[in-house]
């Protein structure tokens, strides 16, 4: 009677447990707003992370039968090669969708929050190795409420992450079970599953190859070493023989294979824990990923728990493991260190959840046995869980997706008002939704985004004329990152130079280029690369459509300061033009005259100053002043050479210290006022004169053949037609 009673109350804290994980999960459907809610919005379900959409698309195509192994869409022109078998989590996804009435998008917003409980299995056999049941559920509570799993799995983020965790762990588990002393099936049955996850694990994560096999060779070898204890003398040598075999026969047959895993591991640990090519001197994309940046202790230690002392008995529990358990703390070595490697990208945390919670069990069981009173030690439990369910569920993540289903809605007409044949240029987080929603190619997106191509990407945003943005628009989509680096080898010419080069000669266009190519650039003509040539080159007469997409986010912040900063990038300088830090100011009722009814910020129009409460030591001197409305009126303060220098007292007081990479220490700030938006924004000069911010806030004011406005104007997305200058022999 008594277990039955105890087996009830663990059922009961385990449905518990997983009702309240599930509920952090989707908390993100209270949101307010529909326009930024996952499920309410009108453009109907979306997906929190923009790489989500790369296994949406791929399963599209698998539900079509048109996936194949080259993707044309991608990094175009020269567009990406792919395997042969299409991504697992794309399977998964197409099959949901063949055998259930729900649709793609449906699928894959709630995918991820049933695949994070799979974790559910491994931890709990883990921690029933070391503790009782009751202290597992437990364990398991923390490791299913831990912040940064949690946000790694809520609903909508689609992505490997929600089974990342469960592959490598059950797959040491299946291994230590075959590492004991059992009967002959049973070893069968563990060998088996375990290379069944592994085969899963290998297809699951399929681009990162080296890393999975980082996870899975080092139990496997663990296991068979293990087990070598209990066979007779000579198993064991023949087993080692067989060993060391296999072993030349892998170096002698697959050494090829063997180092380009080896590249590819620590090519993919330099990129997350680095981001920076010290040999190109480009820039450290890394800066603008979060998951790259590394975070202070503590603040790993509030993504692992909401409860920052639970970590520090964590890591005791952990201790008592390797000391009493030193078999299972082996097995839990290869996901621990990838865990630990937390110090230098947050991207590793998630990898600490499930040996966090371990560990935990650990310090219970240590608890427990202490505790002579049992049923005093449950009752403390379970108003343990009780009181952190109450808070977890009190202050529950809001998670907002990156683009709000109007900026959806903008990308779903691009399959409307463009030919098929059409290219999207647009940042290169919206290359995956772009293709998905839009159908259309794309020159850059989640997983092509190095620092090169980043520069690249951006020069055009960062651009101050039109007819230059245009043909640099045009060139890039035409020929590509290849196209850049073909022209560079060609002409000889460093990266700067050849930002220079073509500043030039799309600003001039082909005509006036023929002059400046024969005086200045000489250099680079040949009897196998004439003007000619190069004049076709640079200018390509036919091409497919062109068309660049902008959305608000663009504007928004470091968000515009970090497309201008690499537009503007210099490798000799390693670094870009630093801009003043930009400030937005919302709600604040303004009319079409540019008066103010809001007291604490005043506007001298006559002077050209700006205040807003004690945000400022003193009064920022403005280079200008605009007001947008159906017409843009200027106001302007600086004649001549006449540079606004901010004050130390000034710049410390607003410099914010989460981009250092981006903030000048002197500039011109100019302000923008929107009547209708109720908002300002007080910015870098630089800012308010890039090409893009004037098409967005005054596409009317849009003059010229080169740019064409094909979409509503809206305050969330803009496309428009570019059209650049033609080489006529």
């Amino acid at each position: 009677m008594k277990l039955k009673r105890a087996q009830l109350l663990i059922s009961i804290l385990l449905v518990s447990t997983i009702l309240v994980a599930f509920t952090l999960r989707i908390s993100s459907i209270a949101i307010p707003n529909n326009n930024n809610s996952i499920i309410r919005s009108a453009s109907g379900p979306i997906l929190l992370n923009p790489d989500g959409y790369y296994y949406l698309q791929t399963a599209k195509e698998i539900a079509s039968s048109t996936y194949s192994t080259h993707d044309s869409k991608r990094i175009f022109p020269s567009g990406v090669a792919r395997p042969a078998i299409p991504p697992l989590l794309s399977v998964l996804l197409a099959t949901l969708v063949y055998l259930t009435p729900l649709s793609l998008e449906w699928c894959g917003v709630f995918l991820p929050v049933f695949f994070s409980f799979f974790l559910t299995i491994p931890v709990f056999l883990f921690c029933r190795l070391i503790c009782s049941s009751l202290n597992s559920v437990v364990a398991l509570f923390f490791c299913l409420t831990a912040p940064i799993f949690v946000i790694k799995t809520s609903l909508g983020l689609l992505d490997t992450d929600c089974l990342n965790l469960y592959f490598p762990l059950m797959i040491s588990y299946c291994f230590y079970s075959f590492s004991k002393p059992n009967i002959f099936s049973t070893d069968v049955k563990w060998l088996s599953l375990g290379i069944f996850h592994i085969i899963l694990f290998y297809w699951w994560w399929d681009m990162a190859p080296s890393v999975v096999w980082a996870f899975t060779l080092p139990p496997m070898f663990i296991s068979i070493i293990t087990k070598l204890r209990y066979c007779s003398i000579k198993i064991k040598y023949f087993t080692l023989l067989i060993l060391f075999l296999m072993s030349i026969m892998c170096l002698f047959f697959f050494s090829d294979y063997i180092i380009s895993l080896t590249k590819d591991l620590t090519g993919k640990f330099s990129y997350i824990t680095q981001g920076t090519n010290k040999e190109t001197q480009f820039p450290q994309t890394s800066l603008t990923n979060l998951e790259q940046q590394s975070y202070p202790l503590n603040i790993t230690l509030k993504n692992l728990s909401k409860l920052y002392f639970l970590p520090y008995f964590s890591f005791i529990g952990l201790i008592i493991i390797a000391f009493k358990r030193p078999l299972i703390f082996t097995y839990l070595l290869p996901i621990s260190v990838v865990g630990a490697l937390s110090i230098l990208a947050v991207r590793f945390t998630i990898f600490l959840v499930p040996v966090y919670s371990i560990g935990l069990a650990s310090v219970l069981n240590c608890i427990e046995i202490q505790v002579p009173w049992k049923k005093t030690y449950i009752v403390s439990v379970i108003i343990l869980l009780v009181v952190c369910s109450t808070l977890t569920l009190k202050s529950p993540n809001f998670h907002k997706p990156v683009f709000s289903g109007e900026v959806i809605k903008g990308l779903k007409i691009i399959s409307h008002v463009t030919p098929e044949n059409s290219v999207i240029y647009s940042w290169w987080d919206i290359g995956h939704p772009a293709i998905y929603y839009g159908e259309r190619a794309t020159l850059a997106d989640g997983a092509y985004h190095a620092p090169l191509r980043t520069v690249l990407l951006a020069f055009p945003f960062a651009a101050k004329e039109n007819k230059l943005a245009a043909n640099y628009i045009i060139f890039m989509a035409n020929r590509g990152i290849r196209g850049f680096q073909k022209f560079s080898n060609i002409a000889s010419l460093g990266f700067d130079e050849s930002i220079v080069f073509l500043q030039t000669i799309f600003t001039l266009g082909p005509e006036k280029s023929r002059r400046i190519i024969l005086k200045n650039y000489s250099k680079i003509l040949s009897s196998e690369y004439p003007l000619h040539w190069w004049l076709n080159f640079l200018f390509p007469q036919d091409g497919p459509p062109v068309y660049l997409f902008l959305e608000n986010r663009y504007f928004k912040s470091n968000f515009q300061r970090s497309l201008y900063h690499y537009g503007t990038w210099k490798t000799s300088e390693r670094s870009g033009t630093k801009t003043l830090p930009t400030f937005v100011f919302s709600k604040v009722p303004v009319s079409s005259t540019g008066a103010l009814d809001f007291p604490e910020i005043k506007i001298n129009y006559t002077q050209g100053s700006f205040s807003f409460s004690n945000l400022f030591t003193k009064d920022v001197l403005l280079h200008g002043i605009q007001i947008l409305t159906s017409k843009k009126e200027e106001f302007s303060y600086v004649k001549g050479n006449n540079t606004r220098t901010m004050t130390p007292q000034l710049a410390g007081n607003i410099t914010p210290s989460k981009v250092p990479h981006l903030n000048a220490s002197q500039g011109e700030y100019y302000l923008s006022v929107f009547p209708k938006q109720k908002t300002l924004l007080l910015q870098d000069r630089n800012l308010v004169e890039m090409v893009i911010q004037d098409m967005f806030f005054s596409p009317q004011n849009t003059k010229g053949s080169y740019f064409e406005l094909v979409s509503e104007s809206t305050q969330n997305y803009q496309l428009w037609k570019v059209t650049g200058d033609k080489y006529k022999k």
